[in-house]
């Protein structure tokens, strides 16, 4: 779930960096080339997805809403589908926040009072738009590091039961994407009031629930 503060719509509401990518990743990835005119052609190096994952606020009513009364109902607990937007985005599906919403109303997922109520529905949704996905449920950040060393991004449900951290607001939960795992911090995409793009170990780990997603298509990543 995540309802949300005007400061953070998410609560009341990459230790690997040098893992590299998998071959069997690189499906789906861009290719970053260059040349000097006459010089032999270089090998391409794999762009990411993870890297290419461009964070949305949902409190944001122009980022592709059905409609204002939709904006207006769900942008307080539609920290999940933002995620689920952001990852689709970053895999080249050029989908918007209203049109992820309204499957996960369908599938009766998701209450404005309650956020996603059933995180494998994520899973369904990216599996309609055509793409391979997994729900996980006892994951650890070495888990998650695996997949983004390979440059798929992670869906993560975080929460801050006990307000130790420095985002209270995620207090009933709230849906990152974590983009890279390094020994230092954590680089995600985030859709709350916080507007963060890096966590230390020490808080992910108190935030992370051990649930989340992954979505990718093409060839198979190495799971954990």
């Amino acid at each position: 779930m995540c309802l949300s503060l005007l400061i953070c719509v998410g609560g009341i509401a990459g230790l690997l960096s040098g893992l590299g990518h998998s071959a069997a990743a690189l499906d789906g990835l861009s290719w970053v080339t260059s040349q000097a005119p006459g010089s032999p052609a270089p090998t391409p190096t794999a762009q990411p997805v993870a890297g290419r994952v461009q964070a949305i606020y949902q409190g944001d009513p122009t980022i592709g809403w059905d409609n204002q009364q939709q904006y207006n109902l769900w942008w307080p607990s539609a920290c999940s589908p933002a995620a689920l937007t952001m990852a689709l985005r970053a895999w080249g599906d050029p989908v918007n926040i209203g049109a992820v919403l309204d499957r996960l109303i369908a599938h009766q997922a998701i209450t404005p009072e309650h956020g996603l109520l059933h995180p494998e529905a994520l899973e369904t949704v990216a599996k309609e738009y055509g793409f391979h996905a997994i729900t996980f449920w006892r994951w650890s950040i070495e888990d998650v590091a695996a997949v983004t060393g390979q440059g798929a991004p992670v869906l993560v449900d975080v929460v801050d039961a006990k307000r130790q951290t420095p985002y209270p607001g995620f207090v009933v939960g709230h849906w990152l994407l974590v983009t890279s795992v390094a020994s230092d911090h954590i680089e995600v995409g985030d859709s709350s009031g916080y507007h963060i793009h890096a966590l230390s170990p020490d808080v992910f780990h108190t935030l992370f629930t051990g649930i989340g997603v992954v979505i990718w298509k093409g060839a198979a990543i190495t799971l954990p």
